[in-house]
Order: structure tokens, then C-alpha cells, then sequence
């Protein structure tokens, strides 16, 4: 059942009545390709040829998550409207986990069709593996070009012993249509040792491919994809119905894989035609899902989810058609998702389309049906559809949802609760979501990395253990949250900006990115000879993408102050006190710089007094976060910083909150201009904390 894919045919259900095991599978109109061989015997080698690349891309997938099927033969290859779907997965592989690999081997037995038979199987080694079923594809494709499997019998146990003992006659003798390179690549199915063979499936259907356009006397066969599967048999219980919008095949020249406005893509919440709490958080969540199951699948590049959720806020709680387009203009978005979920029994039906941003002109439409319980059947069916729609060309990719984010339902469910806290601004709640995520599947690098970002927004400390894996494993991350995690460990200031930048310019619209960049700018100001004004035009991208986020209004006010804009200040500032979901913290920080405002505009004066106070409130506030690096944010400007920072080291005695009030009183002498000073402080700093990693 966690088999999703179009050409295995999926699962709907099982379960025990009246003392009977039952599992239930849908209704194909059309044959088994045992039927198919019983009425034609050989089929033409184009045809073999496709048929044998969607049975092998199917266990690619199969194989990709441990399963394998052991009984490959003509009877559990399913045909219908041109494409073969393959039937009774994991059977085999269920009544061994049953009785036990060890009583099999001990009872002798031996699982599977004996005309398909891996030599492996025959002997009942408990260590039989994926090339198992290479060796029954090499069996069956013989079968499909000879009209004859390779070894016959009068008895099975004939045919056992010949499967082990006897090398098979090249298919090419018994005709002579059959290419050279195809000849070959059956042979080497067959050979007896595992070893011998193709090691993979994904090695098998990629010389499939190859013979597919080769010369070796094979023509060009339009039907060899991986996605464009009948309806009935694409993703594990969901049923799709899918139509193409009309016009949009027209070829214009263009080199992109996807039609061109197809190529960035915004998916809109989808909305329960009625009040339903459960349907209005699933198409919420799938948001998410189909935003990362699409994104950079060809040339197709989506607006980061976190970016639509907190734009389309929770209250909105369905957009029409218009409202939806022009969302999407507002996202940049050339094209985008929109649909409508309605429940059906355990079932939930999603009708979407997918419409031009700029008039409304519909690309394609599509119906999904599936359990509710199982989204990544929605998000994967949902995926194939639309990528089937707008592909140029035969050869659209297979989707897979687990390839991005995890295989664990409690895993991914956490994860999305998550999400739909950082939409909410509710940073911590998000941070306990995430651990949920990653405790629940440790490979979930993806949870990892959205657990240090929430925490790192709050500047709260993550452990090191955590932070070192996203590091070094940062090459599976999603490009977006790679070249992030690439700019956060880059030490230069000037090549960590370099990053910022390439992430904003290819990411437009990941406000994450824009955060990166202006909060880099802020702090390399005092020394890359920037102003902290530079920084204003990335934050004020950043809550233009997340109005509601808490931060980019704070920095945008810290700029507007610093630089003596009283009406942007008031502005933050009023934003600020609108939000909601601030905690203690976030108060007293927009109390700061309201203190800010009012000594700028002389309503205050910073006397020795308010020094102590701003001093003493930062290192609460530090102590609150976790974070002694803000002890001085409260510092209307870099003359203050440096009487608050000398204030805290009189107030503080812990070792961690000394060192960043000097770190602080160097940076703001530097920034003031004062470089032999800054120069001075440094050099104390250094003589007092020789640690090599803690030199200024």
C-alpha cells in the first residue's frame, strides 16, 4: 500500500471478514499480457520494449523502498489503453515475513512460478534480493520476443533444475528481428548469478531508454514515459481524471521542458465546498506538499509555500477563481494551483485546475480521488496530472513525495503542523513541531533544518549535533534551503552576501532568503562599507512576502530609526502592536524602540539612569533568549551601544554576556569610525579570551 506509482497497481484496502483476509485492488478494463502473449505469442519489439520499460520503472520504485516482488511474470502484468501496470505486489515478499525467512529455508521452500525463477530463488537462498525480479524481467521479455520462455519443461521441477543448471539459447536464435543490443541486455538478465546481472532496476530501465532511440533496429516508441499511465492505475487509492486545456500544446520555439507558463507555478490553499475543519487543514497542507513535490521537476520552479501561507492567511478561508489570480500576480506567479476538496464517504474528492495568472486561461483540470488519511497519494496524483499536462515532449518524470520530506505518517503530519505554525508566527510552537518530525524519523533532514531556522529567528541556541548534520548532508536539502544553509556557514562577509544575493535573485520569493540578506547587510554595514539603510530594501521584500512576521518589522524600524525616517518607524512600530502572537519578549524588544524614537526625537534623554535601565533590560532579555548577543539591541544608536555595553559588563559577571558586550562595544566603535579604538578594544578582548575560536 505504500506503493505509489503509475505503473504498479495500487492498494485500496484490506481487512478480515468472517474469519477471511481480504485486500482489494481496482478494476482494470483491459488484459493481463499472459492473455495478450496467449492470443499474438511475439510481440513486435517496439512494444516490448515499452511494456518492459514501464514493468522495470515500476520496480525502480518498488525496489527504492525495499520491496520486492518475487513473482514477476506475463500474469501479474496489467494492460490497459497502452500501458502495463504491475499486479500482486509483495505478496511473495508477505508470506515469507509471515512464516520466516529461516522455517522457509529449513522446509525447502521455494517462493514464486517456477518458469520465472531466479536461480537464487530455486534453492531457497534466504538471501534473495531486487535481482530476483531482474532475472523474471529477463525471463518475460524473452518470452515477449521468442514466444517461448527460455527453458521448457515436462515437469516444474524440470524447469527448476534447468533455471539452475542450463544457459539459455540467445533470444536473437530464435528470431532474427530482434536487435543486437536488445539480444544483449535480455542475456544479461538471465545470467545465473546475481552478480552477473543488471544491479538495479533504475540500470536496467535506463538501457531501455537508450535501445528506445538507439540504431540497433528498434524505431522511436512514443509511448515510453514513466508517468503517462491510464487513470486507473496511477497512485496508490486516488483515481484521477485529467483535461487538457486547449491551445496550450502549441510548440513556440521554446527549449523549456514545461510550458512556459508553467514554469513558476503558485498552489493556492485549496477550500472544502463546505464548513469542514479537517478538509480546510488538508488543503492547507497539501500547499506545501505539491509546492515541493513540483518544484524543480524540468524548469518548473513553485512560490515557496511558507510564503503563500502566510500570505493567504487561515482566515481566508477559500479564494475564488479572480481572488486566486491576482494572488498569484502579487506572488510573481505566471501560473497557478487552485481546486476545491469535497468529502465522499472516507473519501475526499479534489477537482483542480491550473490557470494562467494573467487571464485566467485554463491549462489543465484534473479530479483526484483518494482516503482522506492519504496525502501523498492526493499530492503525488495530483502532481503526475498537472506535470502530464504541461510536459513538452513524452517523458515527464515520476513523482515521489518521499523523496522530499519522509516515509513516516507521524513525521510528515508533525512536520506540516509546523508549517502551519510558522504561518501563524508561532515560532516556538513551530520549533516543539519540527523536533516531533525528526524524533519520529531520523533521517528527516528536512525537519532538522526548519527546526535550527525557527530556533535561529528567535536566536535561540540549537545543538551543535543538529547543526553539524544539516551541514554536512546539506546537499540533499531543497536548492532553496541548500544555498541558505550555504550562506550561514560561510565565514567571509563579502561571500556570504554573494550567497544572499543568488539566493534572492533565483528565489525571488523565499522570504526566508530576503531575511538572510538583510539581516548580513545589517551586520557587515560598520565594516564593507555599507549603511544600514542598504539593508531596508530586503526587509521591506520580506514582510511584503510575510506581513506577519515579527522580525523583518522590528529590523525595518531598528533602519527606520538609525536613519532618522520618524514616519517608516511609526509605521513598523504600529505594525508591530497589530501582530499577533508576540510573547513577553517581543514586547519589551518594540518597547525598546519605541525608547529609540523618543530619544532621537529629543523626548528622552539617555541619561546615566535610562543607561542602566537599557543596560539591565537587554541583559534580561539576553537571559530570556538565550542569546547574550542582545543584550545591547535596545541601543538607539552605535554612541549609545557603547555606554550600554560598558554599563553591562559593570552589571554582569557571567563569562558568555562579558564577551558579547566587548564584541558589541568594538563593532559599534568601529562602526562610529573610530578604527584605532576598535582596533584597541579587539586586542583586549583577544589578551583576555586567548581561546583561538572566541579571537575577535
Amino acid at each position: 500500500a505504500q506503493l505509489h506509482h503509475p505503473h504498479i497497481l495500487p492498494l485500496l484496502d484490506s481487512g478480515e471478514a468472517d474469519d477471511f483476509l481480504f485486500y482489494v485492488m481496482p478494476y482494470v478494463e483491459g488484459e493481463s499480457l499472459r492473455t495478450k502473449l496467449d492470443r499474438e505469442h511475439e510481440l513486435p519489439v517496439p512494444e516490448t520494449i515499452k511494456i518492459l520499460h514501464e514493468v522495470v520503472d515500476g520496480l525502480a520504485k518498488a525496489h527504492s523502498r525495499g520491496v520486492i516482488h518475487r513473482d514477476i511474470k506475463p500474469d501479474n502484468v496489467l494492460l490497459s489503453d497502452g500501458h502495463a501496470a504491475v499486479a500482486d505486489f509483495g505478496v511473495a515478499k508477505a508470506l515469507s515475513e509471515a512464516t520466516g525467512s529461516a522455517q522457509i529455508t529449513t522446509a525447502g521452500i521455494a517462493l514464486g512460478t517456477p518458469a520465472y525463477m531466479a536461480p537464487e530463488q530455486v534453492v531457497a537462498d534466504p538471501n534473495v534480493d531486487h535481482r530476483a525480479d531482474i532475472y523474471a524481467v529477463g525471463v518475460m521479455a524473452y518470452e515477449m520476443l521468442a514466444g517461448r520462455p527460455p527453458f521448457d519443461g515436462a515437469t516444474p521441477q524440470a524447469v527448476l533444475s534447468a533455471q539452475v543448471t542450463e544457459i539459455p539459447d540467445p533470444v536473437s536464435t530464435h528470431r532474427d528481428a530482434v536487435p543486437p543490443p536488445l539480444s544483449a541486455l535480455v542475456m544479461k538478465c538471465l545470467e545465473k548469478k546475481a552478480a552477473d546481472r543488471w544491479q538495479s532496476a533504475e540500470d536496467l530501465r535506463e538501457e531501455l531508454e537508450k535501445l528506445n532511440g538507439s540504431s540497433g533496429g528498434t524505431s522511436p516508441i512514443s509511448g515510453v514515459q514513466r508517468t503517462r499511465a491510464p487513470s486507473r492505475l496511477i497512485a496508490v487509492a486516488a483515481i484521477v481524471v485529467l483535461a487538457v486545456g486547449g491551445g496550450f500544446w502549441v510548440n513556440r520555439g521554446e527549449s523549456s521542458t514545461v510550458v512556459g507558463s508553467a514554469e513558476r507555478m503558485a498552489v493556492i490553499p485549496f477550500a472544502p465546498t463546505v464548513n469542514d475543519s479537517s478538509l480546510f487543514r488538508l488543503g492547507r497542507d497539501m500547499v506545501v506538499l505539491l509546492s515541493r513535490n513540483l518544484d524543480g521537476v524540468g524548469d518548473v520552479v513553485t512560490v515557496d509555500a511558507s510564503t503563500v501561507l502566510t500570505k493567504i492567511r487561515e482566515e481566508d478561508r477559500g479564494l475564488s477563481l479572480d481572488e486566486a489570480a491576482e494572488a498569484a500576480r502579487e506572488l510573481d506567479a505566471r501560473s497557478f494551483v487552485h481546486g476545491r476538496l469535497v468529502r465522499a464517504g472516507t473519501d475526499v474528492i479534489l477537482d483542480v485546475t491550473l490557470n494562467e495568472s494573467t487571464d485566467g486561461n485554463e491549462l489543465a483540470r484534473a479530479s483526484v480521488r483518494a482516503r482522506e488519511d492519504d496525502i501523498v497519494a492526493l499530492t503525488d496524483s495530483v502532481t503526475w496530472a498537472l506535470l502530464a499536462s504541461v510536459w513538452r515532449g513524452a517523458d515527464a518524470p515520476t513523482p515521489s513525495l518521499g523523496a522530499v520530506t519522509t516515509r513516516s505518517l507521524g513525521a510528515l503530519r508533525a512536520f506540516l503542523d509546523g508549517e502551519r505554525a510558522i504561518a501563524r508566527n508561532e515560532w516556538l510552537e513551530a520549533d516543539d513541531f519540527f523536533r516531533v518530525a525528526f524524533e519520529a524519523d531520523s533521517t528527516f533532514l528536512l525537519a532538522y533544518f526548519r527546526f535550527w531556522q525557527a530556533r535561529s529567528w528567535f536566536a535561540l541556541p540549537t545543538d551543535s549535533a543538529i547543526i553539524n548534520r544539516v551541514r554536512r548532508d546539506r546537499h540533499l536539502l531543497p536548492e532553496r534551503e541548500r544555498l541558505l544553509v550555504d550562506a550561514r556557514f560561510e565565514a567571509n562577509l563579502e561571500a556570504r552576501l554573494a550567497i544572499g544575493r543568488e539566493l534572492t535573485d533565483r528565489f525571488p520569493d523565499y522570504w526566508p532568503g530576503w531575511l538572510e540578506l538583510g539581516d548580513r547587510m545589517i551586520h557587515a554595514a560598520p565594516y564593507l562599507g555599507y549603511d544600514v539603510a542598504d539593508a531596508r530594501p530586503a526587509f521591506e521584500r520580506l514582510v511584503t512576502l510575510n506581513p506577519g512576521f515579527r522580525p523583518g518589522w522590528d529590523h525595518l524600524s531598528w533602519i527606520a530609526i538609525n536613519t532618522w525616517d520618524e514616519a517608516a518607524a511609526i509605521r513598523a512600530l504600529e505594525r508591530l502592536d497589530s501582530l499577533p502572537g508576540g510573547t513577553a519578549v517581543d514586547q519589551e524588544w518594540t518597547r525598546f524602540q519605541r525608547d529609540k524614537l523618543r530619544a532621537r526625537r529629543g523626548d528622552l534623554t539617555l541619561s546615566d539612569v535610562e543607561i542602566d535601565r537599557l543596560a539591565r533590560a537587554g541583559i534580561q532579555v539576553a537571559r530570556d533568549l538565550e542569546n547574550p548577543m542582545v543584550i545591547v539591541s535596545s541601543a538607539p544608536d552605535f554612541e549609545t551601544l557603547i555606554q550600554v555595553a560598558e554599563r553591562a559588563l559593570e552589571l554582569s559577571s557571567r563569562p558568555e554576556e562579558n564577551r558579547a558586550a566587548r564584541i558589541s562595544q568594538a563593532r559599534a566603535t568601529a562602526a562610529t569610525g573610530a578604527w584605532g579604538r576598535a582596533l584597541e578594544l579587539a586586542d583586549q578582548f583577544n589578551n583576555r579570551d586567548p581561546t583561538p575560536d572566541m579571537q575577535m
